[in-house]
Parts: C-alpha cells; structure tokens; sequence
C-alpha cells in the first residue's frame, strides 16, 4: 500500500500540471521567457513539491529548489530526480551566496510572501550580472470576477496581493532588475468566462476533467483579443545588469 501511495504521489507531483489547463499554459510562457539551457544554473524560488524543478532539470540544467515548507521539500527530495538540491528557506532570506545562479524562476509565489520587494532584492543578490529572473504573478483583474471573487481567492490561497502590469514594473525595477517584458495570461472575454466557471468551483477536481473542453478555449486566448488590464496572471522576465 506504501509503494502505491507512492507511486501515486509521484505521478501528481510529476504530471499534475499538465492536466491543470491554467498552469499549464502558465508554465508555458515561463518556459519560453526563462529559456533554460544544459548546463545552467537555475533556482526555482517557493518549489513547492518540484514539479517545474523535474522540468528544468529534464532540459540539462542543474536546478536548485528552496521552499519554506517542509511539506514541500521532504516530498520533493522524495519524489524528484535526485540531482535536484531541495533546501528549505524563505524567499526573504535566500541561503545562498551572491550571484550563485544563472536564472532563477517564481512560479505564482510572490503574491503568497510578507515581502515581496525583500524577496525581488534577494533574487536580485543571488542571481548573476546579466542573468535572468522570471516570475508569474496572480493579478485576478477580470471584472467577471469581481472583488467578492478576489477576497475569496486571497483567503483561500493565502495571498497577500494581487498584482497589475504597471505596479509589478516598478517593483522589479526598484529591486535593480531591468524588465524585459511583462505579458498577461487569459484575458479575452472567452477564457474570462471558463475561468468565471472554474472559480465556482475552485479549480478543482471538476476543472481538471474539464481539460479537453477548457483547454482549447485558453489556449486560444490571445486570437480571441486581449481586454485590457483583465489579466488573470501575468508573467515577467527580467534581467539583472551586466
């Protein structure tokens, strides 16, 4: 029974996204931002249980994952390739030297800390001159949500903000990075409405069956034409100067 539970938690923490379409095409715009390579030293900031560290790590690059729940990191270390180093920490306070990394990633985690500015300018120490950071931020700005819809989101997940293009520009910049480009996840009228839907049910179990209707829909979005300041995440790389 052990080995099947294990097993099972295996495949969750490894393929879970893959059938979440919001964190899936997420994840996709991270990827082409961040651009990993073999070889590369890259940290993913709040790794939760290492699924996008199992996804680095895949492409070459050697791959660092800090979390400050132990939750997290034992299951981590259990579950995922070996050579990925687990280390529990807070974003605020990063356990590593100065410009230890090549690039380091932020998946949906800024909006859950105390301080985001203090944890921006611990990247910022611990990524290289001319290395690359790439973060997704919830901005739950669609108007089909409404404010009810976003107190709701931030009790349940725990988030502390939420973020806009412009505000999350000035805190990148006043951290010293130099933003490359900021871009908005799901902000036409139809993925609006599938993510209205999916918030009524929490973007759970019943979301996640949904996938081979809602994913076509998301994954559309941008043909579909974006409404302006409606994003639903948005994703940012930026560069610390050479």
């Amino acid at each position: 029974m052990r080995r099947l539970r294990s097993a099972l938690h295996r495949l969750l923490y490894t393929y879970g996204q893959s059938f979440h379409a919001l964190r899936r095409l997420e994840i996709r715009a991270i990827d082409a931002m961040l651009a990993a390579a073999p070889g590369e030293s890259v940290l993913d900031v709040g790794c939760g249980k290492g699924a996008y560290c199992r996804r680095l790590e895949r492409r070459g690059a050697s791959v660092w994952g800090v979390d400050p729940g132990l939750g997290n990191v034992h299951p981590a270390r259990m579950h995922q390739p070996a050579g990925i180093r687990f280390q529990a920490g807070f974003g605020e306070a990063l356990p590593y030297a100065d410009g230890s990394f090549d690039k380091v990633v932020s998946v949906c985690v800024l909006e859950h800390t105390l301080d985001d500015r203090g944890v921006l300018r611990e990247v910022h120490r611990v990524l290289r001159p001319g290395g690359t950071f790439v973060c997704s931020v919830d901005a739950l700005n669609s108007r089909l949500l409404g404010e009810a819809y976003r107190r709701e989101h931030a009790r349940r997940f725990r988030c502390n903000r939420f973020y806009a293009q412009e505000p999350l520009r000035a805190k990148l910049s006043a951290a010293g990075f130099d933003v490359s480009s900021i871009r908005g996840l799901f902000a036409s009228v139809p993925a609006q409405w599938v993510i209205r839907a999916g918030a009524a049910v929490g973007f759970g179990a019943p979301f996640v069956a949904a996938f081979p209707l809602v994913y076509p829909v998301l994954a559309a979005d941008r043909f579909f034409g974006d409404v302006p300041g409606e994003e639903f995440i948005l994703v940012a790389s930026s560069t610390r100067p050479a």
